[in-house]
């Protein structure tokens, strides 16, 4: 059997239920082997965590093996303390790693400056932690276009049709082919779509509840968003819910 954790947040004890699932499971007989690369796989949360839970696996008839550790979890003395170094080894480096992130963060609102995915269309410029939004040349001369397209009744359909033909590198593609048209080199009216109801390109980048975390110039005016926007409204088909930028 196979164990997945979620080890990429062990810190934060994510992982907790699959660790006590590993030993009910050894336990019951289906595994007496648990194989990781390295304990802060495991847990990264410090002793109080990780001692417990491997004692219970010894508890349990099983045992921890460890590739990049060999010593981890051996009875001897020795051994027992390497363990326990690892252990708060690995606390003290998630801990740190944590709060350089958060401090990371804080400069980052301080600095008024952009985080999270890029969208189509923009690129970010500047130092690392005061990154700002600037449209791409793709950017600046189709995104207008796009927006004035749908504003004034085209479908989503026929601005994909459009950006296709004109060899635009298509939204979500990352991977450049040849051609430099992405992997298919075709535009669908669903990424036309998020692209007309994203604010961010009306100068506002908002979080899941609609709040504004990020403002600038923006590639197109509020007027002509919200006029693309309401033109979508208008059509008979599903829809969602229009996000307006502040005022």
């Amino acid at each position: 059997d196979t164990v997945v954790l979620h080890d990429v947040s062990a810190f934060h004890g994510e992982q907790a239920k699959a660790l006590e699932q590993a030993v009910r499971d050894i336990t019951a007989g289906k595994y007496t082997v648990i194989v990781t690369r390295h304990s802060d796989r495991l847990d990264r949360r410090g002793a109080k965590y990780a001692l417990p839970f491997l004692w219970a696996v010894q508890e349990a008839g099983g045992r921890i093996e460890c590739v990049d550790e060999p010593s981890f979890g051996n009875d001897d003395d020795f051994d027992g303390m390497l363990t326990y170094m690892s252990i708060v080894k690995n606390f003290k480096e998630s801990k740190d790693k944590s709060e350089r992130v958060l401090d990371s963060f804080a400069t980052i609102l301080r600095n008024e400056a952009f985080h999270g995915r890029v969208p189509w269309g923009l690129t970010t410029t500047g130092p690392k932690l005061n990154r700002q939004l600037a449209a791409t040349a793709e950017g600046a001369e189709y995104l207008p276009q796009i927006f004035r397209r749908v504003a004034s009744g085209e479908s989503l359909g026929k601005v994909a049709v459009w950006l296709t033909a004109e060899g635009v590198s298509p939204a979500g593609i990352k991977k450049d082919r040849e051609d430099g048209r992405g992997k298919s080199g075709k535009w669908w009216d669903a990424s036309v779509g998020l692209i007309i109801r994203n604010p961010v390109y009306a100068g506002h980048a908002t979080d899941s509840s609609g709040k504004t975390v990020y403002s600038w110039d923006g590639i197109v005016s509020p007027a002509l968003w919200q006029e693309a926007n309401q033109s979508l409204d208008t059509r008979p088909q599903r829809r969602s819910p229009v996000r307006r930028p502040p005022e």
